[in-house]
């Protein structure tokens, strides 16, 4: 992943321009495939733990939790990590697995003792991992909206004496999926209504916590009744992590836009980034005109 980085870093001064290779009779467009291998590499990192249900007595401090990153089969070392709770102190500001792909943490005792859940989400620093190989913000803004892998651990709060020596725990896995969605048991089936957006703002908003074949599986499922103008959908294809996504968005839209004004292509074509997609979506809105 860091050499792709860097090797991205490199092309950086000329990210506005067509760079084309051919491999064996097909042609390739540099800057998008070394984009794509790095999300796809980003995406294949994952967790485990065997303690990823934990049981606390009276919100008592966890110790020596241990966890591992993996891609595949194989372990992974020195990866950064990050850790989201709001009631769970973890000690320690800086996280990263060791060189046998392992990262242990420690908790201070729980601030709310008569919660009886809590939760922690554990996912890569994406940001301190690109900055191992590039200070290019260019770079380091293009992955911006990638969504992680996440696991939560969940640790069940008892004040009961029964309770203390039960440290019963099941194997858990990360699921990629957002840390306000998950539970300890995964993800559950969508319903109509949990697609369902009334309002632009708050569906525009919520796509910032999603991965790609999410938004887009919500923007078909709203697009119909719910119509933006042409500035609205700017800043929808901004949350949009890459090209061909935010293409697709355009395409999903078109016809539910209020209004087509003439500057359509310009009022967009600034959330585009590379000159090939540019042409891509002159062309589809020259077609749908």
């Amino acid at each position: 992943m860091l050499n792709y980085t860097r090797a991205l870093s490199l092309l950086s001064p000329f990210l506005s321009e067509t760079i084309v290779v051919n491999d064996n009779g097909k042609s390739i467009y540099l800057a998008n495939e070394i984009v794509n291998q790095v999300s796809k590499l980003f995406k294949e990192i994952n967790f485990n733990t065997p303690k990823s249900a934990l049981k606390t007595y009276q919100a008592e401090a966890l110790t020596n939790v241990e966890l591992t990153a993996y891609r595949g089969s194989t372990n992974l070392s020195y990866i950064p990590l990050k850790f989201e709770t709001s009631d769970v102190e973890i000690i320690g500001k800086n996280h990263q697995t060791n060189n046998q792909g392992k990262c242990i943490f420690s908790t201070n005792p729980f601030l709310q003792k008569e919660k009886q859940k809590y939760l922690i989400a554990v996912f890569v620093n994406f940001e301190a991992l690109l900055k191992e190989a590039t200070h290019d913000n260019l770079i380091i803004n293009l992955f911006a909206n990638l969504t992680p892998n996440v696991l939560t651990i969940t640790i069940e709060n008892s004040n009961s004496m029964f309770d203390r020596s039960d440290r019963s725990f099941f194997q858990g896995t990360s699921t990629p999926s957002n840390f306000q969605n998950q539970s300890s048991f995964g993800t559950t089936n969508k319903s109509s209504e949990s697609l369902k957006y009334t309002n632009f703002e708050t569906m525009r908003d919520a796509l910032k916590l999603k991965f790609s074949s999410e938004q887009l599986e919500i923007i078909s499922f709203n697009a119909p009744n719910l119509p933006i103008d042409a500035k609205q959908l700017a800043s929808l294809i901004s949350e949009i992590p890459f090209d061909e996504q935010k293409i697709n968005v355009v395409k999903i839209y078109l016809p539910y836009l209020t209004s087509k004004p003439k500057n359509l292509y310009n009022i967009l074509v600034k959330e585009i980034t590379f000159e090939n997609n540019k042409i891509e979506l002159k062309r589809m809105l020259e077609a749908g005109n």
